[in-house]
Parts: structure tokens; sequence; C-alpha cells
């Protein structure tokens, strides 16, 4: 076999191992320890692995962006990082207890942290939320201050604590995003008489 041949696999079996050796580890599990420049993982395996971060790594909560302070231990986590190196992202899940419940109607009141609901029942409830709530509208995420007294929703709420999700719902059309109105109809225009008459 000539020296070309030879040179050409050599290269593309380095080239194999330095794709494998670049391709993300996968750490999967429950937080037992956080600190400022690293997390710890107990895994399905049961095994415990620390995994470095970064000023660049990625940290979402419930879907949220959020800053590497507010991961706490107990929450379930996926991690991803290059080998040897620190995390890229973090996802952290905060579990939905089985007391959990449902409130939906219209929006009364809002305030810092808190929406006063009008149920279809007639009742009022007061429906607490934090940075960790995620809101949407029309499936997309909104700020929670674009929340606006009037607008219908419907919330998962866990007994004594905050909301894990706000959404907002409009009937028919589908949610409006805050600060947006629906298109007005579209006019026909005149309608032409039936042939043979003025």
């Amino acid at each position: 076999m000539s020296r070309n041949l030879w040179g050409v696999l050599l290269a593309g079996m380095l080239g194999a191992a330095a794709v494998r050796a670049a391709d993300p580890v996968r750490v999967v599990g429950v937080l037992t320890a956080v600190s400022q420049d690293a997390v710890t993982v107990h895994t399905r395996s049961n095994q415990t692995v620390t995994v470095a971060l970064q000023a660049a790594t990625v940290v979402k909560i419930n879907g949220k962006v959020s800053p590497a302070a507010e991961l706490k231990p107990g929450m379930r986590v996926m991690t991803l990082a290059p080998a040897g190196q620190p995390a890229t992202a973090v996802w952290g899940y905060v579990p939905i207890p089985r007391s959990s419940f449902s409130v939906a109607g219209k929006i009364l009141a809002v305030s810092p942290g808190r929406l006063t609901v009008l149920t279809k029942e007639g009742t009022t409830n007061s429906v607490a939320y934090n940075a960790h709530t995620r809101v949407l509208a029309n499936n997309l995420m909104i700020k929670a201050d674009e929340l606006r007294p009037g607008m219908q929703i419907a919330s998962l709420v866990l007994h004594g604590q905050p909301a894990v999700e706000i959404r907002v719902l409009v009937p028919g059309a589908g949610p409006q995003l805050p600060g947006t109105h629906p298109l007005p109809p579209v006019s026909p225009g005149p309608v032409p008489p039936p042939p043979g008459k003025p």
C-alpha cells in the first residue's frame, strides 16, 4: 500500500478520534451540591459526578434562562459539556407535585409578584408568581410584567407556592401578545346586482 494511501487512512482515523473526543458529555440526575463554579449530580446509575461551570454556561430552570445561583439541591438536572471541559448548558427542572391545581379566569389586578383573578364561578383568587414562572401567550414566552387586567389566563399553581405556569388565553383568534391588536376584518365591497337588473 502506498505511503499516500496510508497517510489518507491515518488522517481519517485521527479525524474520527477528534470528533469522538469533541462529542458532548451528558449528565442526568439530581443536584446534590451547587457552588459558584461547579455542580454535583447524583446520576440514575447511582454515581456522583461533579461538572464544572463557567461564565458562559447557559442555565435554564423550567425552560427559563436563569442565573446559576438559582440552581438548588434536589432539582432534577441535565448538563451538557465537552469532554474534560466546563458545561456549556445546564437544564434544571422543578417537578410539579400532585398537590398542584389550576386557576383560570380574568385578571382583575396586577401587582409585583401577584395577580388577582376572577374565575368563571365568580370567586376571586390570588395567584403568586416569581422569576421561575413560565408566562406564555400564543405559545411564546413573554415577560410577567406584560400581564394586564382584562386578560383571560389559565395558571398552574402549587399549594402555598408561586405559579409554575401562566398562559394568556383569548377565545377565537387565539392568544394575542400584549401590545398587539387583531387585524380588522376585510370588507368584501359592494355586492353587484343580479344579471338583468339595474
